[in-house]
């Protein structure tokens, strides 16, 4: 009687563990696409998407999932490919649907209600969480960046840039109630109404969010129709009531990007949107060194501070003999040298005393070295691998006090 009370038990127990476990799926180590991780998850679940460009339309369709980016939008993109909106959500999602973390770019809107809209985010009747991107170059008739409307999406810490549309070219919202925080809306563009912002009959909350040089004949920051927007702690482009808000040049560096002039990040001055915030702190940076704000909050989208993955990948895989090849170092030391080492014997494990470091693979061969950029890259082009086929080859980058993956190839 004991024991069958106690395999009852455990048989319960187990079943209570298969109802709260959550899993993370990893693209495109088990899945080639997004959109093939996201229809095998489940509500609860984490995708993880590794660095690379990604040509596709994702569609969420209703999960209650995160679908994140493993370094970040600098180095991982969803291209839409000029096909339809890039990212979806149309299924009565909720907050705990969130995209983090992307450049998602080449969307062209979902046909809604008469009209293109959304190029790159479409969520109508949904209230998703969008947070870390970079939503740019994407076109639609009505919100070119981003569409929502009715519901309360939450859109938090994007730069919102270089996208176009009618009404709305970064974003369009339609008696909605969204919040929008710690966001970069900037040089985006619309023809009739709203370059940055476009609302029809909506109460968004718009907080620590920069509106600036975006252009429209009407409203070019923000276009307002019966609507009454809460706009605190903002800097937009020739001024709007609140408290906290100013109007003022933001002073971006121009490096591609929206990082602030920072005197601290070796700037000649501050931009005014430094410190001038209001809590909660965010999680990141917008100063060209890569250090994490602090104290008072900044305005406008913090770059996510990631720790790189040193990682050398090859291509083609396999080698082809007689043909060329290219050897990509990404996440190492900036401007550091770097060695490319290959072995014809097996991995191993070989310490390296002049580099402090283990390699992994044995009987270490130097094949080429140089110094990494200044974003700790580096690809080494070899015009002609020998012809040997079927000769296997463990090939590993390495730098002073670390070293990559070793990658296991052959020669065809």
């Amino acid at each position: 009687m004991c024991r069958q009370s106690l395999s009852l038990v455990f048989v319960f127990f187990l079943f209570a563990l298969g109802t709260v476990h959550c899993a993370t799926i990893y693209v495109p180590d088990d899945y080639a696409t997004i959109q093939g991780a996201i229809a095998a998850s489940v509500n609860g679940d984490t995708v993880i998407v590794r660095p690379a460009t990604y040509v596709e339309n994702i569609d969420f369709i209703g999960k209650a999932i995160t679908v994140k980016s493993e370094q970040g939008p600098n180095v991982t993109t969803i291209d839409g490919n000029m096909a339809g909106s890039v990212v979806t959500f149309q299924s009565a999602e909720g907050t705990g649907s969130i995209l983090d973390g992307f450049t998602v770019t080449n969307g062209t809107g979902t046909f809604f209600q008469g009209a293109l809209s959304g190029g790159g985010i479409f969520c109508p009747d949904t209230s998703p969480t969008i947070r870390n991107n970079i939503i740019s170059k994407n076109t639609a008739y009505s919100g070119g960046g981003f569409y929502c409307s009715n519901f309360a999406p939450r859109i938090t810490n994007n730069l919102i840039t270089l996208n176009t549309g009618d009404l709305g070219g970064g974003i369009s919202c339609g008696t909605s109630s969204p919040t929008i925080t710690n966001n970069t809306i900037t040089i985006n563009t619309a023809t009739l109404e709203g370059g940055g912002i476009y609302g029809y009959r909506f109460s968004p909350t718009i907080t620590n969010t920069i509106l600036w040089n975006n252009s429209a004949p009407n409203g070019p920051e923000i276009f307002d129709y019966q609507g009454s927007p809460t706009v605190t702690y903002c800097d937009v482009a020739g001024g709007w009531p609140g408290p906290g808000n100013i109007d003022a040049d933001p002073l971006f560096v121009p490096l591609g990007d929206c990082y602030l002039s920072q005197i601290a990040a070796g700037q000649p001055t501050d931009s005014p949107c430094v410190n001038v915030g209001v809590p909660p702190m965010i999680t990141g940076t917008t100063r060209t060194d890569n250090v994490q704000d602090a104290g008072v909050v900044d305005m406008g989208y913090h770059y996510p501070i990631y720790t790189p993955v040193f990682t050398l990948a090859v291509s083609p895989d396999p080698l082809i003999g007689g043909s060329p090849a290219s050897f990509i170092v990404t996440g190492g030391k900036p401007v550091t040298m770097t060695y490319l080492v290959y072995s014809l014997t097996g991995p191993g494990n070989k310490f390296v005393p002049l580099l402090n470091v283990y390699l992994g693979v044995l009987n270490p061969k130097l094949f080429a070295n140089d110094f990494t950029d200044i974003l700790g890259a580096w690809t080494y082009y070899y015009n002609k691998i020998p012809e040997a086929p079927g000769l296997s080859v463990w090939i590993q980058a390495a730098q002073q006090d670390q070293a990559s993956n070793v990658v296991e190839t052959s020669i065809q």
